[in-house]
């Protein structure tokens, strides 16, 4: 039996004011589509090609969105879940995770964090920070990465 895959690259977005948060995604999800070929390629591999490739393969946050392959933008969120248990964090090697499960009704986010370097109570503020933009993003596409 096949289970599913993950490919975890290094992406780096430069964000500039004056655009839309809907201009920003589009090029970001044009930039995942041309990196397709090249995700199986492993971060080893990729640190290998360069000083600069080697920097950019010592991240240590991953961003994780599973979407639902039926879902819609979603209207409501669901409560941040933090988890700092040491299974999870033995089974993680960055200092945070998070990872976004879309659904019909919104959005579960679930942080995994290295206590040693984030607090609960700071990761509790970055995750009520985080809730606000995205409720932004999700609201006034339009509006201009600057003014969120």
């Amino acid at each position: 039996m096949t289970g599913p895959t993950v490919a975890t690259v290094p992406l780096r977005v430069h964000l500039l004011h004056d655009t839309t948060i809907e201009e920003a995604l589009q090029a970001i999800q044009h930039l995942s589509i041309t990196m397709i070929p090249f995700e199986q390629a492993g971060l080893q591999n990729i640190a290998r090609l360069g000083a600069e490739a080697a920097a950019a393969c010592q991240f240590q946050s991953l961003l994780v969105i599973r979407p639902k392959a039926d879902a819609k933008t979603p209207d409501i969120f669901a409560m941040p879940r933090m988890n700092s248990s040491n299974q999870d964090a033995s089974f993680s090697s960055y200092a945070l995770t998070l990872i976004c499960n879309l659904s019909h009704n919104g959005i579960d986010v679930q942080a995994t964090f290295d206590i040693q370097a984030i607090a609960e109570v700071q990761m509790q503020r970055i995750l009520l920070q985080f809730e606000h933009v995205l409720q932004q993003v999700i609201e006034q596409p339009k509006i201009r990465i600057g003014d969120v």
